[in-house]
């Protein structure tokens, strides 16, 4: 699997590894490459990632979440950890 979807992260639960292999089968299904991740500052590559995630909506199905994200990244509380590179992977 790891060849066809990219590398899937071992320690997560059962819920998160089938979402991010979902999200590895999208980034296949569009034709992207897989990226880094999960921070701005990973080395480690996933195939959930995409990589050149900061082109436009390569990580939203629609263009209204991808402005929410948008959004929600200008009107964060100081408790909230999502900051702009979230919006990209």
């Amino acid at each position: 699997m790891d060849k066809k979807y990219g590398e899937q992260c071992s320690s997560d639960n059962a819920f998160t590894r089938k979402a991010r292999l979902l999200q590895s089968m999208y980034r296949v299904e569009i034709g992207e490459e897989g990226g880094v991740g999960p921070t701005r500052y990973s080395q480690h590559h996933y195939g959930n990632m995409i990589s050149g995630g900061e082109v436009f909506r390569k990580n939203f199905l629609l263009r209204e979440t991808f402005e929410y994200a948008k959004e929600r990244v200008r009107n964060k509380k100081d408790t909230e950890m999502i900051d702009e590179f979230d919006t990209v992977i």
